[in-house]
């Protein structure tokens, strides 16, 4: 096998790199292994046309978020419907404390729970994650 990588390191969904956060802190970026969460009802559905059962997917109990301090996001009681799949993973998280609540743009973060398709993505395309 003969691997061609145009940086001297790996790239694609092995790839990470350094970087250093907007508070000045480091971290690390990677594009590594991802879940097909039960939540995704659009990729489902499409996955669905040529595997109604879902057979060739392997279920998982549950796909933790393990941070740094050791504190960790789990996925397993988390609604599968939207928009109670986002409210549900923000109520379960500890990553999302309830005094950070007051300090949320509620008028910005509100068209995060419609879900109407394709709508929402006319609407919301051309906006980036920052904003």
């Amino acid at each position: 096998v003969t691997l061609y990588e145009a940086r001297p390191y790996l790239g694609g969904r092995v790839g990470g790199w350094p970087v250093d956060l907007a508070d000045g802190s480091p971290a690390t970026m990677s594009r590594g292994f991802h879940a097909f969460f039960r939540q995704y009802y659009n990729l489902r559905g499409l996955l669905r046309r040529t595997d109604p059962a879902l057979e060739r997917l392997t279920p998982l109990p549950d796909y933790p978020l393990r941070h740094r301090d050791g504190m960790h996001d789990s996925f397993r009681h988390v609604p599968r419907t939207p928009p109670w799949s986002a409210l549900g993973f923000a109520a379960l998280s500890p990553s999302f404390p309830l005094r950070d609540l007051p300090r949320m743009n509620a008028a910005a973060a509100l068209p995060l729970l419609d879900v109407r398709v394709p709508e929402i993505y006319e609407r919301l395309d051309a906006v980036s994650a920052h904003d």
